[in-house]
């Protein structure tokens, strides 16, 4: 694997300026923007985007799940990037310009905003996850990896507070009445929210497209597993195979017990069994009271495993 260059590092830390724009609006403007600027009351306001949080927690295990098990010629993770970054940007846009409609309706301004928080929130996750699994898979160093993660959490807060410092400093207009007032610039987070939507949007795009070339020398994570076993779950197809009880059906053995031959060998030997012997004991109960109190022979294990071979 060649060593990543440092436009490479760039490009693949520039990705987190998507996550950094979006979590400068949700952590600091977006309650203050729906209950101020639009009249949401704070309590359903809060609970919209409490709703959007525990959504997250969920949706961004399935996406890991997703993209760890996706295979294209594209690799695993690129798919993703590529495909939120238009979601990304069309929904930020629209949770921060609502149709005026909704003005004055409190149950369907709260509908509204839980809606696109979490589209927004599953939105970004499709870019977030697969990117940050791509840590792995770019190099094994150590001090690479945290490089690269130092350059991605730069460019997350330097895309947030960026956006911060532009909503106040440009964006929102106070009246006549005070500087307080200019958190009631509807217009003003409706900018927030377009300029936004165009910064994630390039983020996006240009941080997948400048690791593209870097596909075909990802890593591949992928764990190793015995098919033979996972396909046969009996007892004495697992002794005969020499999979491990206790680390389930789909793994090898890696102790001296694996020149063991006998079923109550392989089964019942290695005091390293531990919780898997029980399970097998309560399926099979009556086979392994028989198997246990037979004589094991010592023809059933090779002469450097022997002494370890025994009875429970």
């Amino acid at each position: 694997m060649l060593p990543l260059t440092s436009s490479e590092k760039f490009f693949y830390g520039i990705g987190a300026v998507a996550f950094g724009v979006k979590d400068c609006g949700f952590s600091y403007w977006l309650l203050i923007f729906y209950n101020q600027a639009l009249g949401l009351s704070t309590e359903r306001a809060s609970l919209a985007l409490f709703i959007a949080l525990i959504f997250d927690a969920f949706v961004d295990i399935a996406i890991g799940h997703f993209s760890d098990n996706l295979r294209t010629r594209w690799g695993r993770r690129h798919p993703l990037m590529y495909a939120s970054a238009v979601p990304v940007a069309l929904l930020h846009a629209a949770l921060w310009n609502p149709p005026a409609s909704l003005k004055g309706s409190e149950p369907r301004l709260f509908a509204y905003l839980t809606t696109m928080a979490v589209l927004v929130r599953f939105a970004v996750s499709l870019n977030e996850i697969p990117q940050i699994a791509l840590v792995a898979e770019l190099t094994t160093s150590y001090d690479v990896r945290t490089s690269i993660l130092s350059m991605r959490f730069f460019f997350g807060w330097a895309g947030g507070l960026s956006m911060a410092v532009l909503l106040q400093a440009a964006l929102l207009h106070p009246s006549a009445e005070g500087a307080r007032d200019a958190f009631f610039d509807r217009e003003g987070f409706g900018h927030f929210g377009q300029l936004g939507s165009a910064l994630m949007l390039l983020a996006i795009l240009a941080s997948a497209a400048g690791i593209h070339h870097r596909i075909p020398q990802l890593r591949s994570l992928e764990p190793a597993r015995d098919t033979r076993c996972a396909r046969d779950r009996s007892a004495p197809a697992i002794a005969e195979r020499g999979c491990s009880v206790s680390q389930g059906p789909a793994r090898s053995i890696e102790s001296p017990h694996a020149g063991c031959a006998s079923v109550p060998t392989v089964l019942l030997a290695g005091r390293s069994c531990g919780r898997g012997v029980a399970r097998w004991r309560r399926r099979w109960p009556t086979a392994l009271s028989a198997l246990s109190s037979a004589p094991l022979s010592s023809s059933a294990c090779p002469p450097d495993s022997r002494p370890t071979c025994g009875r429970i």
